[in-house]
């Protein structure tokens, strides 16, 4: 092609891959970036396709982890029966608070 403008309205759009080869290079990035964020080597030769699909298909359990797995049972302070224990309710009033919604 000659002429102005022949080269520059064309985008350069890489190599051409199937939505299930593009969903698989996707679960691979992802596992990559899991791995870094829990500080393990990310070894390719163990990157199987079902390592990946496992850690792509609980990406939702690992970010957001339910709150009822990591709450313990949240008991009210004792009460205070000497005034010298108000720095001990005091933290256990504020531990108790945060860990309520």
């Amino acid at each position: 092609m000659s002429g102005r403008g022949a080269a520059a309205g064309r985008a350069n759009k890489g190599i051409p891959g199937s939505f299930v080869a593009e969903k698989n290079l996707r679960k691979a990035c992802f596992f990559m970036n899991y791995m870094h964020r829990i500080q393990r080597p990310f070894v390719v030769a163990a990157a199987t396709l079902a390592l990946v699909e496992d850690v792509w298909d609980d990406r939702f359990d690992l970010e957001n982890p339910d709150r009822d797995v990591e709450r313990d049972i949240i008991r009210d302070p004792a009460p205070m029966t000497k005034v010298d224990d108000i720095k001990k309710t005091l933290e256990d009033i504020d531990n108790v608070l945060n860990k309520r919604d």
